[in-house]
């Protein structure tokens, strides 16, 4: 079942075409850029807000069934989101901290609105227990600067197929060195997630629940397993399938290993 994930007043999930039952269609990316009315205000504003050049908007589905544009910045857990409700643009820079939101109106003149940003608490398994370790933007940062390359993978003690991956990444790790920071679904109930763990006779695997804005927005919580490839302070994966193999895994980790990527 597909999960939508409240953040600062939007809801993401991956992008869905609507048009069963006389549903109108969603605009794809291509469509919404090329429809923006304001986008000489829009590449500005994104410019001050250290928009990352080498990538471009992906789209998201909104939480009036409305396409949202997200774009990451130069910075961690900072990000850019683009709306547009009926003639209103709106453009959103969006933090750990608070949340700036530029509403666009006629002749492209902006109303500023600042207000706290919010990650949710989608735990069901951290209302049980309020001991489970997070894992944040903080050890997010620490594991990229820590760690001169590795991978970052998402599991969830309900979806079979996580500990499969598990597995294999977990003799990955072991047989060539490249260390595997393991994410625990935020909804997963912790005592459900060890029992799993036990069971499959998995140990050092430590238990970290997710509540990273950067993650959110990257989709490492759509759908389990999962997994990032990061190198020299950065992800430089898009969310890659967690099961497809212990070889197969291997050589889609070193493909992007391989890469050139500047510290």
């Amino acid at each position: 079942m597909k999960k939508l994930f409240i953040l600062t007043g939007v809801v993401l999930s991956a992008m869905t075409t609507y048009n069963a039952q006389g549903e109108t269609e969603l605009p794809s990316k291509e469509e919404m850029v090329k429809g923006m009315i304001c986008k000489k205000e829009i590449n500005r504003y994104s410019a001050n807000w250290m928009a990352r050049k080498d990538v471009d908007w992906s789209l998201r589905l909104g939480d009036m069934a409305n396409s949202v544009l997200v774009r990451p910045t130069s910075k961690i857990a900072h990000w850019i989101t683009y709306s547009k409700v009926e003639k209103e643009e709106i453009l959103q820079w969006v933090t750990p901290v608070e949340t700036l939101v530029v509403k666009f109106h006629k002749n492209c003149r902006g109303t500023f609105e600042t207000r706290p940003s919010s990650l949710p608490l989608l735990t069901l398994g951290r209302a049980q227990s309020k001991d489970i370790e997070l894992f944040t933007d903080a050890h997010l940062i620490d594991v990229l600067s820590y760690h001169k390359q590795g991978v970052l993978a998402f599991w969830s003690p309900g979806m079979g197929h996580s500990i499969t991956a598990m597995k294999d990444l977990i003799e990955i790790e072991k047989q060539f060195s490249i260390p595997v920071t393991f994410i625990l679904d935020p909804t997963a109930n912790p005592t459900f997630a060890e029992n799993v763990l036990k069971k499959h006779k998995i140990k050092d695997v430590p238990m970290r629940s997710m509540a990273s804005l950067e993650l959110l927005y990257r989709q490492g919580t759509h759908h389990y397993p999962n997994f990032f490839v990061y190198k020299n302070g950065q992800i430089i994966s898009n969310v890659l399938p967690g099961l497809m193999g212990k070889d197969n895994t291997k050589r889609t980790i070193e493909r992007y290993l391989a890469k050139n990527v500047a510290k």
